[in-house]
């Protein structure tokens, strides 16, 4: 099937023909084509050279097209891709020509083959399209050669085949062959290059490689844009395919006027209910619902449901999917009665387009058991959600992902409902699903812990059941079994338990045989095939997969048990003045039997059994109010804010009542054990992102008096303080800083990580200068040495430094935790498309977390990133923050300081010297501290600090370090040197310790 058969709009400019060739030149190629005269004459030329084909005069058609190819040239310039196109038609008739009357026949066969996939491609039979077009491309080299454009096309096309069936390897290979092709023989400014492009780039997002697609997917936009012009339904292909990939990547604001675009020249030029401009309004109402602007995206989500009715009638089998948005749209808007009743329609549609087994139908009944679920129908939800668990334990086993969620779902219900033994059962076969699963993401731990993250975590659930049932020992393991799995495979990858190459090897075949079985359930599902035979198909290929699942699952079991620790291990490596805790919360469902809800906290001691507390309420018999539930966003909100410190007080105060105070019986002095004096706080989804020593310091904490830590799980806290290795326990000695990295844009007083253009940031050279005074030796990267080149070219090095200290402006990536990055040095980047058509990541300047995770090996005490939200990312259940944290730990460091929210140069300099001091025991009379005490003593000095104070301790930094600025005060009036500039947490409450505390 050729690309060139695809729909290339006519366009119409003021350029006349006959008009002078300098000017031809001049014009974009768009606006340069045939009217008047010229126009009628090429047309009645073309016409005449399709009869001359069809009658087999090729000696007359050659002549009519080097007519046409000079007209062309004259009118439009020798380097517009329609005369490019003429002069190899010229080309092509010629060697027809030399080849007789064979060879015609054989470029008929060739236009048949095309035919015939076309209408293939009509009834969704993909296996006979890709035969078609596989024996197209063979005649097509054998008349033509390789070298000719029609196999650029057919490349394309079969890319675009075998994507549609799965198959993204092959799809790949084709993709490059068309972008080859077809830059050699068309050029650069050609639509079907475009299109080359556009198909490479859409391969790429399939694969989830979606860095290399956006610079080819942009390219290819800027190429149609040149050639076809704005009104074109190939630019519009490609405004909305760069507006789906920024969706992807998490910039919703970026995805939005590309949609937009999009959907207004589909709307001119096919029509108001064609389906492709049917499609644009669904991609923008998904759009505005990823913005969290739901009145816009319900609006356009009826308008696209509204013009399909029109088309095609109120119950078409193909209005599911908008049902279906529609549905999840209200769910989110809390509309759950419209939820309910959109999302039963889409189920009934769904079955009626698809049959009953369908995975379709399947994520239907998911969806409309959620529903129910939230809307507190639980007796409703959970048949709908029996019927999906069942569905997908036929159509994909019990190690899929599929059948995770659904049983979760169920589970779920069953806890809601109050039977907990159900549930722990049901959570317990999620949980095993859950280690197996894993194992099929094709990736280190680290990505594999990101590619599961928006998964609901089995083994936390599970705890919660058994907790209510006072099973304390089973419900701490499976805490445990949930807590930082993808950080603790990649350290396991690497130093104690490393899979030996037989069990590898047997690993790798059962995740291939499964994945084999799900390749061909696609080709069942793409089949048309009656729904009877579907089943019989599927109840087969079901029977041949249960045997691998077996070995899979207990192989899965095998690896959970060495690498997750048993909790006498983490008690020995805990002191007896620390604590480990844990905060578990599931959201109260309406309708459930106990209104309670699920808000708990695990502490575990030196030695004793973990203490799991349920935590109450303010309302009757220890309810959950809406108060209490909102006091995490409302304590979260006020403390980046620098407003009054009673407003801030006065939530903290709440937060202290709510979460630590139940706490006091186990951190207090009993049974041996001393009063705890070093809190390691686990990830909890709920009260992730405050730092907990800031509620302490606000609240009355009636004698405790704490240091805090961060630890992704309590075996990774074990590992740590077991692991020596060169320079551990050894005063550091070697930092490496980097900061002031030369971009363009206009100067900031903040790190705002969240612009398209970045600021410079001279206080970071301040900052670089301050710290490196402390340290024997130094190395420090400050403007353009400060890039993501020099770093690469220094990654055998980095093993070397005690300490690095990278100062910068940061990008959390919600969306995908490991492309969140440091940027670094812009301002000598290589061609990102010929990167992305080299096979790589385009280097923009960005270091990613992804880059720290694949390419350091690092043996440092200490990392700190003193960039903004370097600790936050894409939050995971059992995970906590995907991106930094994550990627640096697992690459060798023992300890990071990164941030949680924006940050002030002045305080952070101020913050960070004070650290450094404590730490390397710097200051008159003060012996080295642990690094959580340097840093609670440091967050306590610069609260307490002076305006006097500040400017005093910033005029001593040394001489290059000087010349940052205090924020003005915030009260009116003259200043006051004695009042406290940095009182409020927003200030020193931003960084927090990850790792090993000492």
């Amino acid at each position: 099937m050729h690309r060139s058969a695809l729909p290339l709009i006519t366009l119409c400019t003021w350029l006349m023909a006959g008009t002078a060739f300098s000017l031809a030149e001049e014009l974009p190629p768009y606006r340069r084509v045939l009217m008047g005269d010229a126009a009628a004459t090429a047309a009645e030329w073309e016409k005449q050279l399709a009869g001359q084909i069809g009658m087999g005069q090729l000696r007359e058609a050659q002549q009519t097209a080097e007519k046409l190819l000079q007209l062309r040239t004259q009118a439009q310039g020798a380097d517009h891709w329609q005369v490019v196109d003429a002069r190899w038609q010229v080309k092509r008739l010629a060697r027809l020509e030399e080849g007789g009357a064979q060879q015609l026949s054989q470029d008929r066969e060739l236009q048949r083959l095309d035919r015939e996939a076309k209408q293939a491609m009509q009834t969704g039979n993909l296996g006979q399209v890709e035969k078609l077009l596989n024996e197209a491309l063979d005649l097509q080299i054998k008349l033509h050669g390789a070298d000719d454009p029609g196999a650029g096309s057919l490349h394309i096309s079969l890319a675009t085949c075998n994507r549609q069936m799965g198959r993204l390897g092959p799809a790949q290979a084709h993709a490059l062959k068309a972008v080859e092709t077809n830059r050699k023989l068309l050029g650069e400014e050609h639509p079907h290059t475009a299109s080359a492009y556009l198909g490479l780039g859409v391969v790429y997002y399939g694969q989830g490689k979606i860095a290399q697609a956006e610079p080819l997917l942009r390219q290819a936009l800027a190429i149609y844009l040149a050639t076809l012009g704005e009104k074109n339904l190939n630019t519009a292909t490609a405004y909305n395919t760069l507006g789906a990939v920024c969706l992807q990547r998490g910039r919703a604001a970026d995805a939005e006027p590309l949609l937009q675009k999009a959907l207004v020249i589909r709307r001119e030029l096919a029509g108001e209910n064609h389906p492709v401009t049917i499609n644009s309004l669904n991609n923008l109402g998904v759009c505005y619902l990823h913005l969290k602007r739901y009145r816009e995206a319900e609006a356009i989500l009826v308008q696209a449901m509204d013009q399909r009715k029109a088309a095609l009638g109120e119950d078409h089998p193909q209005l599911f999917q908008l049902y279906g948005n529609l549905g999840n749209l209200y769910r989110l808007e809390g509309k759950y009665p419209e939820a309910v009743r959109m999302l039963t329609k889409a189920r009934d549609l769904a079955i009626k387009a698809h049959g009953g087994e369908h995975p379709e139908v399947a994520i239907a009944c998911g969806n409309l058991a959620t529903a129910l679920y939230y809307e507190g129908r639980l007796a409703d939800a959970e048949p709908e959600a029996i019927r999906q668990l069942e569905l997908v334990e036929r159509l994909y086993g019990k190690l899929h992902r599929q059948y995770m969620l659904a049983q979760g779902l169920v589970a779920q219900i069953r806890l809601a409902l109050g039977e907990v033994a159900q549930a722990e059962r049901g959570f317990q076969q999620a949980a095993q699903a859950f280690d197996a699963v894993r194992l099929r993401q094709d990736s280190g731990g680290i990505e594999r812990a990101e590619a599961v993250a928006g998964w609901e975590m089995p083994y936390i659930s599970l705890a919660v059941c058994q907790a209510r049932q006072g099973k304390v020992l089973e419900a701490w393991s499976n805490l445990e079994h949930g807590l930082g799995r993808g950080l603790l495979d990649d350290l396991s990858a690497r130093s104690l338990r490393k899979l030996d190459p037989q069990d590898q090897h047997r690993e790798t075949a059962l995740v291939g045989q499964l994945q084999q079985f799900d390749r061909q359930l696609s080709g069942i599902l793409a089949s048309p095939i009656t729904p009877e035979a579907r089943r019989a198909t599927v109840e087969r290929v079901s029977k041949q997969r249960a045997d691998v699942e077996k070995q899979l699952a207990e192989h899965a079991a095998d690896l959970a048990q060495h690498e997750v620790y048993p909790l006498e291990r983490i008690q020995a490596a805990l002191a007896p003045d620390s604590a480990l805790v844990a905060w578990i919360d599931s959201m109260l469902t309406p309708g459930a039997a106990d209104p309670r809800g699920d808000h708990w906290a695990c502490v575990v001691r030196h030695k004793g059994p973990p203490t799991w507390i349920r935590l109450k309420g303010t309302g009757s018999n220890g309810a959950w109010t809406a108060e209490d539930q909102e006091l995490i966003a409302g304590t979260w909100t006020e403390l980046r804010r620098p407003t009054t410190l009673a407003a801030w007080q006065l939530l903290a105060r709440a937060f202290y009542r709510q979460r630590i105070e139940p706490l006091k019986p186990t951190l207090i002095a009993h049974g041996g054990l001393p009063a705890v004096k070093h809190l390691i706080v686990l990830p909890s989804t709920a009260v992730q992102p405050i730092p907990v020593e800031s509620i302490l310091e606000a609240a009355d904490s009636e004698g405790l008096s704490l240091t805090v830590s961060h630890v992704p799980s309590g075996t990774i806290f074990a590992r740590l303080q077991e692991q020596e290795g060169p320079g551990r326990g050894s005063a550091p000695r070697r930092l490496l800083a980097l900061g002031d990295p030369t971009f363009t844009g206009l100067p900031a007083e903040t790190r705002a990580g969240n612009v398209a253009h970045f600021s410079p940031l001279p206080g970071t050279r301040m900052e670089v200068e301050a710290i490196a005074s402390q340290f024997p030796e130094s190395t420090k990267l400050l403007g353009s040495e400060a890039s993501k080149e020099r770093l690469e070219g220094m990654q055998e090095q980095l093993k070397a430094f005690d300490v690095l200290h990278l100062a910068t402006h940061g990008v959390v990536d919600q969306n995908s935790a490991m492309r969140s990055a440091l940027i670094l040095a812009q301002d000598h980047l290589p061609d990102p498309v010929a990167t992305a058509l080299a096979g790589k990541e385009p280097d923009d300047g960005k270091l990613t977390a992804l880059n720290i995770n694949r390419e350091w090996r690092l043996n440092a005490q200490l990392v700190t990133l003193s960039a903004c939200q370097t600790g936050v990312g894409k939050l995971s259940v059992g995970e906590g923050y995907l991106g930094f944290t994550h990627a640096l730990i697992g690459s060798g460091a023992k300890s990071l300081l990164v941030s949680n929210w924006q940050v002030s140069d002045a305080a952070t300099t101020l913050l960070m010297m004070r650290f450094y001091e404590n730490w390397l025991g710097r200051r008159p009379g003060v012996s080295p501290m642990t690094k959580a005490e340097a840093l609670l003593e440091a967050k306590q000095w610069l609260a307490r600090l002076s305006r006097a104070e500040a400017e005093a301790r910033l005029g001593q930094l040394p001489e290059n370090a000087r010349g940052l600025k205090l924020e003005p005060s915030p009260n009116a009036g003259p200043v006051k040197m004695d009042d406290r500039p940095f009182a409020h947490p927003y200030y020193w409450a931003s960084f927090v310790l990850v790792g090993d505390p000492r």
